[in-house]
């Protein structure tokens, strides 16, 4: 009696593990879709489903910029053709190219590519992305929703938009761009690092703002393409960050919808400093030695110009905005502009190597770096 009980025992226990060895298999493929498996709201307002990152390719102007902050580098299965060219156009350089220069060269050297890229071939061709079979696309390409899912459909994959926002660096756009790519890739806490260190920034730029500020006249301001001395911006990000005051701000002023400045209207501003981006300075030394040009002539009667406080910033954009350089860019003005004394090589080591984990300030300088410049006695060599 006693054995059959055994018996009995053992048999209703092979049952039972049988029934929660296959319950427990469920569960798990269950819970392992489920952990696979993420749900984001993307830049448009879009919930996007992502079941698999193995294969990730970023295509826009920016895009891979923000990946490479928080995304697994290794993952990438291609790159735009335009991430294989140390300098931008020849007249700037990218931080993020710089530190991952070896691999997209790469990429590119084995036929990786996600199609030409840069500012005049921004599309999404899928026909290319097909081939490559990806995973996931990170884009900053300006595509409507409708084309979003047809482009999806076409792919076999998601697209996940990212957005700068009209404070490039600055603003909450990025900051919730680098929160997506965490979830989406599983680095949330390399992303909430990065914001944290992103807003710390700004705050202590911001605790400028109560001081009296320089008035400053923005030159050269390059974005999608590089343009010349009249070239710059109202409200512009790097000033309004620690309320340095733009000469533009005023309602007298106008700036096109080109972004260029009346000549005039620039040299009676009273601007006290000049900064001039590095991105279009080969353009205004050819604008100022232009035999036919009046601007030589006009700067003259410009207070700024005559008293030498012409200052050299580094690119604020090369393929979207240099955000790094926005930040070290900012410290610099802050010098400039409110008389302080910040160690800007010292600075900009400290915000390269917490985006991109390397000292790259001797890489991302051109014309010898920031610096009061002596022009027109003295033209700084690139």
């Amino acid at each position: 009696m006693t054995k059959k009980i055994i018996v009995l025992l053992l048999i209703l226990t092979l049952v039972a593990a049988c029934f929660i060895g296959c319950a427990t298999t469920d569960a798990d493929k269950d819970g392992a879709g489920k952990a696979a498996s993420v749900t984001v709201t993307d830049s448009l307002g879009r919930s996007i489903t992502v079941e698999k990152t193995d294969k990730i390719v970023c295509i826009g102007a920016g895009a891979l910029r923000l990946y490479s902050y928080v995304g697994d580098m290794s993952k990438l299965c291609a790159v735009e053709e335009i991430e294989g060219s140390r300098t931008f156009g020849k007249v700037s350089q990218r931080a993020y190219q710089i530190a991952y220069e070896n691999l997209f060269t790469q990429l590119i050297n084995e036929g990786k590519t996600a199609g030409k890229g840069g500012p005049q071939a921004q599309i999404l061709n899928t026909e290319v992305l097909t081939a490559l079979e990806p995973d996931l696309i990170f884009s900053c390409l300006s595509l409507s929703v409708d084309e979003l899912v047809e482009a999806e459909k076409a792919i076999g994959c998601p697209i996940i938009t990212l957005k700068y926002g009209a404070q490039k660096a600055f603003s909450n756009e990025i900051l919730a761009s680098l929160r997506i790519i965490g979830k989406v890739c599983k680095k949330e806490a390399r992303a909430e690092e990065l914001v944290s260190y992103m807003e710390s920034l700004k705050t202590e730029l911001a605790s400028y703002a109560s001081e009296e500020s320089a008035s400053v006249y923005l030159a050269c301001n390059s974005n999608w393409g590089v343009k010349g001395f009249l070239s710059s911006a109202k409200n512009y990000p790097l000033f309004t960050i620690s309320g340095v005051t733009n000469v533009l701000d005023g309602d007298d002023f106008i700036v096109d919808k080109d972004g260029f400045a009346d000549l005039e209207a620039v040299v009676d501003s009273g601007a006290e400093k000049i900064i001039l981006d590095a991105g279009g300075f080969e353009t205004f030394k050819g604008e100022y030695e232009d035999q036919s040009s009046n601007l030589p002539d006009a700067l003259e009667g410009m207070e700024a110009f005559k008293n030498k406080e012409v200052y050299l910033i580094m690119p604020n954009n090369a393929y979207d905005a240099n955000v790094e350089n926005y930040f070290i860019n900012a410290f610099y003005v802050v010098n400039v502009a409110y008389g302080k004394n910040i160690d800007v090589e010292a600075k900009a080591n400290e915000i390269t190597k917490k985006f991109l984990g390397k000292d790259l300030y001797n890489d991302i300088i051109m014309y010898g770096g920031y610096q009061k410049l002596n022009i027109p006695d003295v033209w700084p060599e690139k």
